[in-house]
């Protein structure tokens, strides 16, 4: 049996009325129009790929109200930033408190993750996922934990495939309305994949879930 790392639940609950707080909170701190698409990254700052920037770069230009939020960038980073001449990239210290970043992930509309090596049990997503936020995500030539963990619930594109990676964040900035599974309504684009991710965490990475799993192999360890 494998489990993933156990992921808290959201430090405030998952309701419109406190997501539009964190939202505020956010759009203020970097002096951001209301009308803001907020799109975020939580890393290390030890790796880069500049897969999400190169898409980045484009889908700013045809949605200028499009915002990227990265937190504990590396160099490569800034170079890429400065290198392609973006102007839409806000880049913030480590967040450090669970409080903080929960917060940081509630007031975001869209996760995009880039890491060159790829990841084996990546939280930032999984984090991401907990708060209900649509992923996009890339493989990798190394670790590609987050293909596993992602699934059917976001995007993941192919190794260095940043044409791809820009079509889905503009599908989701520009959230079309799509037919409902049951096929009795229609459902925004971000809406759909949030709520999707938001039951993936819960059914494979929620704390007290995992938890319950573990006494539970540990029992049957014991007999």
């Amino acid at each position: 049996p494998v489990l993933s790392n156990p992921i808290e639940q959201p430090t405030l609950p998952m309701t419109p009325e406190n997501k539009a707080l964190c939202r505020e909170k956010r759009l203020n701190t970097h002096h951001l129009p209301r009308n803001a698409i907020l799109i975020g990254r939580v890393g290390r700052a030890d790796n880069f790929d500049p897969i999400s920037l190169k898409a980045f770069h484009e889908v700013e230009q045809r949605h200028p109200n499009a915002y990227y939020l990265v937190v504990n960038a590396c160099d490569g980073w800034h170079d890429e930033v400065r290198r392609l001449g973006i102007k839409n990239v806000c880049f913030l210290s480590p967040i450090v408190e669970d409080d903080a970043l929960s917060n940081f992930y509630m007031g975001l509309d869209i996760y995009a993750h880039a890491r060159h090596d790829g990841e084996c049990c990546p939280c930032n997503i999984q984090e991401a996922m907990m708060h209900g936020l649509p992923i996009v995500s890339h493989e990798s030539g190394i670790y590609n934990g987050q293909v596993e963990i992602i699934g059917d619930a976001g995007f993941v594109v192919p190794v260095g495939d940043w044409e791809s990676y820009r079509d889905i964040l503009i599908q989701l900035i520009e959230n079309p309305e799509l037919v409902n599974e049951e096929e009795t309504g229609y459902v925004r684009l971000r809406d759909y994949f949030g709520k999707a991710a938001r039951r993936r965490a819960m059914r494979h990475f929620e704390a007290e879930h995992i938890t319950g799993q573990l006494e539970k192999y540990y029992d049957w360890l014991l007999k």
